[in-house]
């Protein structure tokens, strides 16, 4: 199942318990100004967002970000009526009044496991060494969330390979659902092995193994059950 630990947590505003909580559950806590959120928002893909006393910047970065799918939580002392139902409607996936606790954080958590659960959990595919596919949008991501450039074709390769199922795929089975009808007129054998060797560079090592007779297949990795579902 998806482990979400390793997806770095942006954090608008300092506050130094909820960071400390947050660091029981992620990884990565990234803490920015709310002035600069909407430039990093643009320059890396991130899926969790942690808002504090910043009630204003929540419609912006849905008017910009709304269709990408981030998760924003919002931490703050005092939130008016109208204010709460406003957070509704931009999707706000939960808003917990400061000061907090390790109780609020755990709650926080299974909310946003839950949303990744349901949303994601057929199109996330994680690899060796904390690598993630994520199948749906085509995107490759290391162990830091930075993502990693495919071309087209690359990425047709990725989605083959993790569909599979942990299954080996002959060659010719690439090259037909890869170069299609071009592949029954022409050898498509030279072009796939360059292919696969350039798609294996950016890729951890043995993270797509071979086996004379049978063909490809890609390792995924096994994720702990998470129990809160």
């Amino acid at each position: 199942m998806i482990d979400i630990k390793y997806y770095p947590v942006v954090m608008v505003g300092e506050d130094i318990t909820v960071k400390r909580y947050l660091k029981e559950y992620f990884k990565y806590i990234i803490t920015i100004k709310k002035e600069k959120i909407l430039d990093i928002l643009s320059n890396r893909n991130y899926s969790i967002l942690f808002l504090i006393n910043n009630i204003d910047i929540v419609k912006k970065i849905r008017e910009y970000y709304f269709n990408k799918g981030i998760i924003i939580v919002l931490l703050s002392k005092s939130i008016t009526k109208s204010q709460l139902i406003e957070l509704i409607s931009l999707k706000v996936l939960d808003y917990t009044p400061l000061p907090i606790n390790r109780d609020n954080i755990k709650k926080i958590f299974d909310k946003i496991y839950k949303e990744f659960y349901f949303k994601n959990f057929n199109n996330i595919f994680h690899l060796k060494d904390g690598y993630i596919f994520n199948s749906l949008e085509q995107k490759l991501f290391d162990n830091k969330n930075v993502e990693i450039k495919l071309t087209k074709k690359e990425k047709k390769l990725m989605t083959i390979l993790v569909k599979s199922e942990n299954q080996f795929i002959k060659t010719e089975s690439f090259e037909y659902h890869i170069w299609e009808e071009e592949s029954m007129k022409y050898n498509c054998q030279n072009r796939f092995k360059v292919l696969l060797s350039n798609l294996r560079k950016k890729l951890p090592k043995n993270t797509i193994i071979n086996s004379y007779g049978l063909g490809y297949k890609i390792v995924l990795e096994r994720l702990p059950m998470y129990d809160n579902i």
